[in-house]
């Protein structure tokens, strides 16, 4: 996997080309043959390279009943978004995985650290297309602090008015602005389900919903199964 710390550059996998920039994080599958190419003067690169038998042990422990592990159901590498916190995490996690003696269990323990974080997030809504000012406007929105804002925070992001925002979303990557701010609240509030105690209304409310019921509803259709089902069975792996 590789995540870039800094700038903005080219990744092609597959023979596609995207521009990935500041906090993109990619999943290289052992199938994938890729590269980076015309990176910025602040193009700063992490990757993290493990055996592929690895990968296999985690999923077969961790992850048996999910078909898309490490995007395995995607025709390219997988690409999530992480911020500002997590990218500081990362780098110290990584730090930490090139000291010697740099054994199997600094390694999982490093994947499994990553793996838990996400959260079972959704990866990144295809923006390879799109301005740099609206995917940036876009992965920005996932912060927590603009979800409750929606569709109108999206357009702040962006410096635009929201029906230019929604042309341009609709024309580079066949998006409704709803779409990329229900996956951002949906992602979120998954990774709160899983990784904390707080209540499931006050998740919904964190996250811009106006009613638990109407939480229920886009959670059970976006993930296939209610929040709380979500929270128990997620909190019950990691115990």
């Amino acid at each position: 996997m590789l995540w870039i710390e800094a700038g903005r550059g080219v990744h092609e996998a597959g023979g596609a080309r995207s521009e990935i920039g500041t906090g993109d994080l990619v999943a290289i599958r052992p199938t994938d043959r890729h590269g980076l190419f015309d990176g910025d003067a602040e193009f700063t690169i992490v990757n993290v390279a493990f055996p592929a038998s690895t990968l296999t042990h985690l999923k077969r422990r961790y992850f048996p009943s999910d078909p898309g592990f490490f995007g395995e159901r995607q025709s390219g590498p997988a690409t999530y978004g992480i911020g500002p916190g997590e990218r500081r995490a990362l780098a110290a996690a990584s730090r930490e995985l090139a000291r010697p003696p740099g054994d199997l269990l600094a390694l999982e323990r490093f994947l499994l650290s990553l793996m838990h974080d996400l959260g079972g997030r959704s990866p990144r809504a295809p923006l390879a297309g799109c301005p740099p000012w609206l995917r940036e406007a876009c992965e920005r929105l996932r912060e927590p602090e603009h979800l409750a804002g929606g569709v109108q925070a999206l357009a702040l992001l962006a410096g635009r008015s929201p029906e230019h925002v929604a042309r341009q979303l609709r024309a580079c990557a066949g998006l409704r602005p709803v779409d990329l701010v229900t996956q951002a609240r949906i992602d979120h509030a998954a990774s709160r389900l899983a990784l904390s105690e707080v209540a499931i209304l006050d998740i919904a409310l964190e996250c811009g919903f106006d009613s638990l019921s109407h939480f229920y509803r886009v959670f059970r259709r976006k993930r296939g199964e209610t929040p709380r089902a979500f929270r128990l069975r997620s909190q019950a792996a990691i115990r």
